[in-house]
């Protein structure tokens, strides 16, 4: 008889990001990694069969109910300690139940945990609520009541608990042997990252580029591939277990290739990982690395064969000041991660290939809450009376599609002086009829001497016309979309756009975006 435990660490990213502190952060995400170490040196001494460990979620065997029970104790306890919450099913397979019909026994019971569903005495290992002490709160979390000084360092005489275990986890050296290392370990031992957003951002080398780049990607359609998986076989989560595995040596070396050339091997990079969980992946960097940077993440995914089948990720940039919250920061680029996510899905219905897909949103407001809702104050405009919208955007975007806008951004835009580029970015943000006048009354007046000189532009035009449907606006183009924000007559149950308008939209603003960025990368 087989004793199946499933463990699923609850809220990765809310413990994670609950402070602003990078290297309070870190720490949580080192303790994240280490845990499902722990989890998996706890299963070898136990006798149990290793399955999975990856991404907060932990599945093992055991022969025995006791064991399987205390294995459970262990890691909740272990994971407590680290300031998580861990959400836990047990189960019993049956007589000729396959992998299948266990697994989703698991997910119940999982469903079950987190509703509350289940015996009190199941929630016995959850952290107990923090008792705050309103005048000796923890500076890093603002959660919990911190430490009385130990005479060490300042930061760690104004922590709680958990957050100062963080901070001495960070400070020491990771060096460890790749054996016995997590892979963020190993990412730390690989390359020498910047200790703060401020290095991350040049400001204390006396750079003026004073902004950072937070990236987020995740694997697209992992539940479907793990269901498929585990529904084709009955052979005890063995091949579930070797293709765990093999992800996560997959995306190791995939990201740390990717470090290391566009990074190099320099001292310093600027560049963080911020969490490394599985399929779960985030990052901060200086803000002109971030192209090169998802473009050979992209690059490196076409390589990566799982279970015969194509990998994509859909990945999630936010452009903004070092000094911001770096928490709200991530939140930010997870949920254009999230958009692009369902244009992977939205093409997916269609028949298309799968590729990757990105999003991204350069902060150019005061206030900063939703990325999207940001994007709609900034370049949505609707016409009520006849359902129609103008958007001056087309994210988000797939691999193939960003790389060709990448490509084109220096010959569209690089002879243009930097105030028309503005004017017509503006221009672009007010509408068709705002972009006409801007092209007519800016760069027309003097007709025989403007249009060599900015040529750039009339290639630009030249290639909207080849792509121009009847009617169109001069650099925007059009489409219709259903009731359910998809394309007309895509088929699809979904789409990341507006439902039921006419759409006008151009990318020429996202173009000059991708330029101005990759002026900064080169310097000028």
């Amino acid at each position: 008889m087989t004793y199946y435990v499933l463990l699923d660490a609850m809220g990765i990213q809310r413990t994670v990001f609950e402070t602003n502190k990078l290297k309070v952060i870190l720490g949580a995400s080192l303790q994240l990694a280490q845990w499902q170490l722990y989890c998996r040196d706890s299963r070898a001494k136990s006798g149990a069969s290793y399955m999975s460990s990856a991404g907060g979620n932990v599945l093992a065997g055991f022969d025995d109910d006791t064991k399987a029970r205390m294995f459970i104790e262990d890691a909740c306890l272990a994971a407590q300690g680290c300031g998580f919450s861990v959400a836990w099913a047990l189960t019993e397979r049956k007589n000729r139940e396959t992998d299948q019909e266990v697994w989703q026994k698991l997910q119940v019971e999982i469903g079950r945990f987190k509703a509350g569903d289940r015996d009190a005495t199941d929630y016995a290992y959850l952290p107990e609520l923090p008792k705050i002490d309103n005048k000796n709160i923890c500076t890093f979390c603002g959660m919990r009541t911190r430490e009385k000084s130990d005479g060490g360092a300042a930061d760690r005489d104004k922590a709680c608990t958990v957050c100062k275990e963080r901070i001495l986890l960070k400070e020491k050296d990771k060096k460890a042997a790749a054996g016995t290392a997590t892979n963020l370990e190993m990412l730390y031992a690989n390359h020498d990252f910047a200790e703060d957003l401020e290095a991350i951002a040049g400001v204390k080398t006396g750079d003026e580029r004073a902004s950072v780049a937070v990236v987020v990607m995740d694997l697209n359609d992992m539940g479907n591939r793990v269901k498929r998986i585990i529904g084709g076989q009955s052979d005890e989560f063995k091949t579930f277990g070797v293709f765990s595995r093999s992800l996560e040596e997959e995306l190791f070396t995939l990201f740390d290739g990717a470090l290391k050339t566009v990074f190099g091997v320099s001292k310093s990079l600027p560049c963080q990982p911020l969490l490394f969980a599985g399929d779960d992946v985030a990052f901060v960097m200086r803000e002109d690395y971030w192209i090169p940077f998802v473009n050979e993440v992209f690059k490196g995914l076409k390589t990566v064969k799982l279970d015969g089948g194509p990998v994509t990720c859909g990945a999630g940039v936010v452009i903004a000041p070092h000094n911001f919250p770096i928490n709200r920061l991530v939140d930010m680029a997870e949920e254009l991660a999230g958009n692009a996510k369902r244009l992977f899905r939205h093409r997916q219905a269609g028949g298309k290939d799968a590729e990757s897909v990105l999003d991204w949103h350069v902060f150019q407001e005061s206030a900063f809450a939703s990325a999207l809702e940001a994007r709609q104050r900034l370049f949505l405009q609707e016409v009520q009376t006849n359902e129609e919208a103008y958007m001056a955007t087309d994210k988000p975007y797939t691999a193939s599609e960003f790389n060709t806008l990448c490509g084109g951004a220096k010959k569209f835009w690089g002879n243009l002086p930097e105030t028309k580029r503005h004017g017509l970015y503006e221009a672009l943000c007010y509408g068709p009829e705002a972009t006409r006048d801007f092209l007519a009354l800016q760069l027309l007046r003097d007709e025989n001497d403007q249009l060599q000189k900015y040529d750039g532009i009339w290639q630009a035009v030249e290639d909207w016309n080849t792509q121009k449907q009847d009617g169109d606006p001069v650099l925007w183009h059009t489409l219709k979309t259903d009731r359910n924000g998809a394309l007309e007559g895509s088929g699809a149950e979904s789409g990341p756009y507006k439902t039921d308008i006419t759409l006008h939209y151009t990318d020429c603003t996202d173009s000059m975006e991708l330029y101005w960025m990759q002026q900064k990368g080169s310097g000028q």
